[in-house]
């Protein structure tokens, strides 16, 4: 019997320890009683905290059905308070411009020559001749010949933290791309993940809009979803990419639009269109992994199944903790979202086995 059918609760709550102390996973029922808690995962969970020396940790897991289950550890205010989501913010971006698609303001072929030369001259700037050519489809499969980031490419990929030295405070995103000195496209289309490719669809957004890019976000996704999410003052520079706040709850009903068996804001036809498109070629050669809207999609030949998955990495802003988010969502089935924080130097290390270990918590869990 599977966790989701032990366990048939209105909810399930974990509360938090204390610091060094481990979390607990409570069960709350209808009714008088309660069912038991899947003590399992709990268990997992906790070693996997103290296993990596992991100072504060958030995880949140729902089912398609409703059914939940949230784990905090350490000094954190629960599972709802929002949390910077790093990366993630990609799919927000990509949920941005597909809802442009789906109005008709563009299309997956849609060139940067003919929505970003009037933005850019209105903001004293030239686009350069080589991103001029490159359609709306390449920019979101990171697939633009644009510099790659740092943690990607250790020797030659654009460092952020560098790049935010240049620039002020109160910087315009647009201005991150502008200062890095990698404006510019060598031309090639293989798969080569960058954070520019990110800034650039915001300045899309705001230039097909006529809206700022966390206005038209607001008002267009978050409203309508009735989810709450924020971009701090010390993130706007990286809004497009990395700078949105938000609770996991919150994150993972927005990756709900990503479920074509339940089209919400996005059609079928839509995200049929951009998600599960295949037009381009896998992230690796051999491999069913692709990269659309922001996300990592693995997916099976008729395309009513398949996986999501997506991380951030939040290291490169002064006087902040350094914060690794991870989210993942089965199509159908559930959906799940790790977020800790914990010293640079295990976090930058471990951080894929932390992942793996909680993936395979989960797992085990469902399967039981």
């Amino acid at each position: 019997m599977s966790f989701w059918e032990r366990a048939s609760l209105c909810s399930l709550l974990i509360v938090g320890g204390c610091a060094g102390v481990p979390g607990q996973l409570l069960a709350q029922g209808a009714g008088s009683g309660s069912a038991a808690a899947p003590i399992a995962l709990t268990s997992a969970l906790n070693s996997i905290t103290a296993k990596f020396s992991i100072d504060q940790a958030w995880f949140y897991l729902r089912k398609d059905n409703g059914e939940v289950a949230s784990y905090t550890h350490g000094d954190t205010h629960g599972v709802s308070q929002p949390l910077r989501i790093a990366s993630l913010s990609k799919s927000l971006t990509a949920i941005g411009i597909a809802l442009l698609i789906q109005n008709g303001q563009l299309t997956l072929k849609t060139r940067l020559g003919e929505v970003l030369p009037r933005y850019l001259q209105a903001k004293g700037h030239q686009l350069d001749p080589t991103l001029a050519k490159l359609d709306i489809e390449h920019i979101l499969a990171h697939r633009a010949g644009l510099r790659t980031n740092l943690i990607s490419d250790p020797k030659n990929g654009l460092s952020s933290s560098k790049v935010l030295e240049l620039l002020s405070p109160d910087a315009h995103f647009s201005d991150y791309l502008l200062m890095s000195s990698a404006d510019n496209s060598d031309g090639t289309s293989e798969y080569r993940y960058s954070n520019l490719s990110y800034v650039i669809l915001g300045m899309v957004i705001e230039a097909v809009s006529g809206q700022s890019y966390e206005t038209f976000c607001q008002i267009h996704i978050l409203e309508p979803l009735r989810i709450s999410g924020r971009i701090p003052p010390d993130l706007r520079r990286v809004a497009p990419f990395g700078g949105w706040e938000m609770s996991e709850p919150d994150l993972l009903r927005l990756w709900a639009v990503f479920d074509v068996n339940h089209p919400s804001l996005l059609t079928r036809q839509i995200l049929e269109a951009t998600l599960l498109s295949r037009s381009l070629p896998p992230t690796e050669a051999h491999s069913a992994v692709y990269y659309t809207l922001g996300t990592y999609v693995r997916q099976d030949a008729v395309r009513t199944s398949y996986s999501l998955s997506h991380n951030g990495i939040l290291d490169f802003v002064r006087g902040q903790p350094h914060v690794y988010s991870y989210a993942e969502k089965v199509v159908p089935g559930y959906a799940w979202m790790f977020v800790f924080q914990t010293p640079p130097l295990n976090y930058s290390r471990e951080r894929r086995a932390i992942t793996t270990a909680v993936r395979a918590a989960v797992i085990a869990e469902e399967r039981e």
